[in-house]
């Protein structure tokens, strides 16, 4: 059997707290897509070589930085975080950002649309929160980084999907505990509760949080830390 190697991926948990109710962002993936189809998720994909080169003014806090290099082979963490962006404002249209007034001088037509009015990647608002990497088997397979924030990141109104690609359709802000209890992938609850881990953590705890990393090996599933 045909090894595929798994491609380099970031999906992005954006995590909406009003009162004593946590809200998360998602969406259904379209029926024609050949990976997941109609199966709701965060807003998310694959990275793209301009990730790694685009250059901005903001970085990943050092403890993400540090655990993303382990074992990246050819990617950059940034590169990675950034593609959480990119792909969260093609997919929804919200802008992870800071208005600098700033170009980022890209000639890709996602990352030129996103600096509109002056806008960069808020790449320092960025958690990385946990890993995995799908099973051996199918046509597609994915090395998949999952990246936290919150509400307060997004530049703009967080209820706008006018400019969103329709990629993911139904989007909305959905309560956690929801979430929790609905049959989706074991993969994207896993990644909601680490990201909930995190956000319930105080600040000082947080670079010191065991980053999960799970994977399969020999048939079973294999959960690890970074």
């Amino acid at each position: 059997m045909t090894v595929i190697r798994p491609r380099h991926a970031s999906t992005l948990i954006i995590l909406r707290r009003e009162g004593e109710t946590t809200r998360v962002l998602m969406g259904e993936r379209h029926g024609r897509h050949a990976f997941m189809p109609n199966v709701t998720v965060f807003p998310g994909g694959a990275v793209d070589p301009v990730d790694h080169r685009l250059s901005c003014a903001f970085d990943l806090p050092g403890d993400s930085v540090e655990r993303l290099l382990d074992r990246p082979r050819g990617c950059t963490a940034r590169g990675l975080a950034l593609a959480a962006i990119r792909e969260t404002f093609e997919e929804t249209g919200l802008r992870i950002a800071h208005r600098t007034g700033r170009s980022l001088r890209s000639r890709n037509r996602d990352w030129a649309e996103f600096n509109e009015g002056g806008f960069e990647p808020a790449v320092d608002r960025l958690a990385f929160v946990a890993r995995a990497i799908t099973p051996p088997g199918p046509k597609r397979r994915y090395d998949t980084r999952f990246f936290a924030t919150t509400i307060d990141a997004i530049a703009g109104d967080p209820d706008d999907f006018s400019r969103a690609s329709g990629e993911l359709g139904d989007l909305s802000w959905i309560d956690v505990d929801d979430v929790l209890s609905r049959d989706i992938r074991p993969v994207t609850q896993r990644g909601l509760r680490f990201a909930l881990k995190w956000l319930n953590m105080p600040d000082p705890e947080r670079p010191e949080r065991p980053i999960p990393f799970t994977y399969m090996r020999n048939g079973k599933r294999v959960l690890d830390k970074v």
